[in-house]
């Protein structure tokens, strides 16, 4: 899992090529994400105050925290300010199909967002860091295109939405190592 955690920290790294400084936050270890995998919850009804308890167990402070509120969506919005106005979004959706409690589909990516805001929490970066966990994404994108939409003005930002499906992928049911991590174009 440490691995896991390692890649996904330099596939970020990789969209902010030299905006990064080199102060590390906390450890990401596989006993910290075996308990965030532990806090999943099965309704969608209680999954947006889930998805705030684990940034605030990560570090974030209420303040931190919005719930950006659209016709039929919530998403929870974490922003990391950085030196410029410059944005760079990242995010995972919390909703969960019907069947099944969703720790793969996808509270799997909500752990992996809300690590990587405690990573790179105390790191100064150039570029603000916003962290989303989207709703009703099973129901056809409906956070994430709301976000997009609300976007002031898109020819002048450097906004450019895809869409991945971040799941962990478990070597079998009685076994609690996590093989690796997969993205899957929406």
């Amino acid at each position: 899992m440490k691995i896991v955690a390692i890649i996904i920290i330099v596939i970020f790294l990789g969209f902010v090529p030299g905006s990064i400084a080199q102060t590390p936050g906390p450890p990401v270890t596989e006993e910290s994400i075996r308990a965030d995998m532990q806090l999943h919850v099965c309704k969608n009804d209680d999954r947006l105050e889930a998805v705030k308890n684990l940034f605030k167990k990560l570090g974030a402070a209420d303040s931190e925290i919005t719930i950006e509120k659209f016709d039929s969506v919530q998403n929870v919005v974490v922003s990391k300010k950085g030196k410029t106005d410059a944005t760079i979004i990242v995010g995972a959706h919390y909703d969960k199909v019907a069947d099944g409690c969703g720790a793969i589909d996808n509270w799997t990516g909500v752990v992996i967002l809300a690590n990587l805001f405690a990573s790179f929490r105390n790191m100064p970066t150039d570029k603000t860091l916003v962290f989303v966990a989207f709703g009703k994404e099973e129901k056809g994108l409906v956070g994430s295109n709301a976000m997009a939409k609300s976007i002031s003005n898109p020819a002048t930002s450097s906004f450019s939405p895809s869409h991945r499906q971040i799941t962990g992928t478990w070597v079998s049911r009685s076994s609690d190592k996590c093989a690796g991590v997969t993205a899957q174009p929406r």
